[in-house]
Parts: C-alpha cells; sequence; structure tokens
C-alpha cells in the first residue's frame, strides 16, 4: 500500500504497533523516504504503562520511532508534568534526542511526587506538526511501592552470634543512581562481635537487597529500617534469652559429711553451638537419695543465675539430716537441659 494525499492526511495515520526492536519501514510504504512530509513517528511507552507511582523516582521509558530510511533527525519531547531524563536540554521538560540507525529516540519520564497526570508529546524537530502524544498518570502510591520487606524475622536468640537474615524488593523502576539500600538498626549489629548498626548494599540484578543482622548478648527489643530513595520500610524484631543447648556440672568434692558445717561448692556452665547462652539464665539444682529418690540437703542460694562465662554457682550441705550414703546433683535449665554428678554422703566424726 503507498500513502497519497496532503501532509495532514499523512500525519493522521500512525504506524501500526510498538516499536523499539530494530523492525523497518516497508520502503513501498513511502512515495519518497527522505522527503519530510513522509516521516511518520510513533510513540510507545515500555510495557504500553500509562501510569506511576507519584513517588518522585520511579521512571517510564517512552520511545519514539521514525523511519530509518528518513535523513538523521532529532525528536523533540516535551512534558506537562513530572521531568524528563536523558538526551540533551536546558530544562527537565523539554529534552531533545537523536533518532539512532533504527530511527529510535528513547527518553525516560520520572514521576511527579503529587498524584496528576502528564502530557509528554514527541515530535521530529523542524517539522512540528510530526508529533504524537501519551497521557501518563500519576496515582498515589502504597506503601510498599518502592520498597518492601521479602523477609523479615521477628526473634531470633539474644547469643551473641546468630545472624538473622532481612530482605528487602525494590521497585525495578528506580534508576542506577537509587537502587542501593541503607539498612539501620537500634539493636543488634551487620557485623559480627562488633557495632555496626548502619549498611549499605546496593541491590541486585533482581531488585533485591540483603542484610544480616547478628544478635546482642542481652534480651531486647528493637526495630530494622530499609530506605531506598528517601522511602523507608520497618520492621520489629525481638531477641529472646538464648537458652542452652548442655550443660557441664562439676562438683568442688565427690564426698560431703553429713553435717550442716561441711559443703560442697556445684558449677554449672551453660553452653550452645552457637554464640553464648544469655547471662542472668537460671538454674536450679536439687540433691537426690539414690535408694530412694527423695530430695534432701540445703543450696545456697536455693537457684543460681549464670553469669557472663555461662557459669551459675551455688553450695549444698546435706544439713546433717541422717542420710549416708550414694547421692546425685543434678542442674537443670529453663528449657530442661540437665547435667549431673554423682556424689557420697559420709558420717560426720
Amino acid at each position: 500500500m503507498r500513502w497519497k494525499g496532503s501532509l495532514a492526511a499523512g500525519i493522521a495515520v500512525m504506524l501500526a504497533g510498538a516499536i523499539g526492536c530494530n523492525e523497518r519501514y516497508d520502503r513501498d510504504d513511502f512515495d519518497t523516504p527522505t522527503d519530510p512530509a513522509r516521516q511518520y513517528l510513533v510513540l510507545t511507552t515500555e510495557g504500553n504503562a500509562t501510569t506511576l507511582p507519584a513517588d518522585g523516582v520511579s521512571r517510564l521509558r517512552l520511545t519514539a520511532a521514525i523511519s530509518p530510511d528518513a535523513a538523521p533527525r532529532d525528536v523533540v519531547f516535551t512534558t506537562t508534568a513530572a521531568q524528563l531524563v536523558g538526551g540533551t536540554g536546558t530544562t527537565d521538560t523539554e529534552r531533545t534526542v537523536t533518532v539512532n540507525s533504527s530511527g529510535v529516540a528513547q527518553i525516560d519520564l520520572r514521576s511527579a511526587t503529587a498524584p496528576g497526570s502528564a502530557v509528554v508529546t514527541a515530535k521530529v524537530k523542524d517539522l512540528p506538526q510530526i508529533s504524537q502524544s501519551v497521557t501518563v498518570s500519576f496515582t498515589a502510591p502504597g506503601p510498599d511501592v518502592l520498597i518492601r520487606f521479602l523477609a523479615a524475622p521477628t526473634s531470633a536468640p539474644a547469643d551473641g552470634a546468630t545472624g538473622s537474615t532481612f530482605v528487602v524488593e525494590i521497585s525495578p523502576q528506580l534508576d542506577s543512581a537509587s537502587r542501593s539500600v541503607t539498612f539501620t538498626t537500634t539493636i543488634g549489629s551487620f557485623v559480627s562481635g562488633s557495632s555496626v548498626q548502619t549498611l549499605t548494599v546496593p541491590a541486585a540484578s533482581d531488585n533485591t537487597a540483603a542484610a544480616v543482622l547478628y544478635s546482642p548478648t542481652a534480651i531486647g527489643e528493637g526495630r530494622l529500617r530499609a530506605t531506598v530513595a528517601g522511602t523507608s520500610r520497618e520492621v520489629g524484631i525481638r531477641f529472646e534469652r538464648a537458652l542452652p543447648d548442655r550443660l557441664i556440672l562439676a562438683l568442688s568434692k565427690i564426698t560431703v559429711m553429713d553435717s550442716a558445717a561441711d559443703q560442697l561448692t556445684a558449677t554449672a556452665t551453660l553452653l550452645r553451638d552457637l554464640g553464648t547462652v544469655t547471662p542472668g539464665t537460671e538454674v536450679v539444682f536439687t540433691a537426690t537419695r539414690d535408694d530412694t529418690g527423695a530430695s534432701f540437703g540445703f543450696f545456697n542460694p536455693p537457684a543460681a543465675a549464670s553469669d557472663a562465662n555461662g557459669q551459675a554457682v551455688v553450695s549444698f550441705s546435706p544439713g546433717g539430716g541422717g542420710y549416708t550414703g550414694d547421692a546425685t546433683l543434678t542442674a537443670r535449665a529453663p528449657n530442661g537441659r540437665t547435667a549431673s554428678v554423682a556424689f557420697k554422703v559420709i558420717p560426720a566424726p
């Protein structure tokens, strides 16, 4: 088919389909390919999108295409709102882009900061009658448009070593200069054994960024914030008492007289496979007769809290209650982990 008629009639006929993949017009579609009156223009948006969140940072790529058979020309893009990014010019509402060898010129529209709309127009320079426009709407952004948490642990043991991984996803429409995520925390550290509470992480190609938060040794609650392009999301985390995986119990001696004046010292050491037990973890001690299983004797104190080294220490005395023979002393942690040691009670002289 060959286009005929006046310039106005020619402008009214737009080529069908989105242009942007090195597609060429058929020469038979033009009387004279280099005739300015026959340089038709097609304006499309990436993914045919016509909306952007009104966040001031999201972008939409627009493509203007003319015949690659035309003489090299510039396309002038203008917008009634927001900002154009790319090309050359002195304002961010009018930019000029030279078409490439495929007849394509591209520009980005950066969204406005408030809901509304913009009319973006592409014109062939020096031929303003050859133009097309598209309207882009800016909608109120939801809380997760720019950044959202994909993984956010809500609790972890306060063992000074456990790492909790937080993962966020950012908008793919953010430009390369705005793709770094800054993590901040009010508790714990982003470096094990240190006190680093701010960490900046570039987003990966899948638009995610991750940070590992290492537990403190003290029980507490805090907030972790992730920020990108001035927009933040925040989650809470609670560090709970780190309980032992096993106990080691040691006695200062394994023979004690049945007397209130004699005693032994019992030391329970609380251990974890990773990190340390939270200081202040209570350990309950008991002494039982091997013949009947009955409890006997006195502990001072009745229960002991672990120190920074994970040790809980008490004194035990049979108290002169009359039992002599084999016995067992047991230490029990709040999670049921126990350790026991055998000892013997002998008559007092």
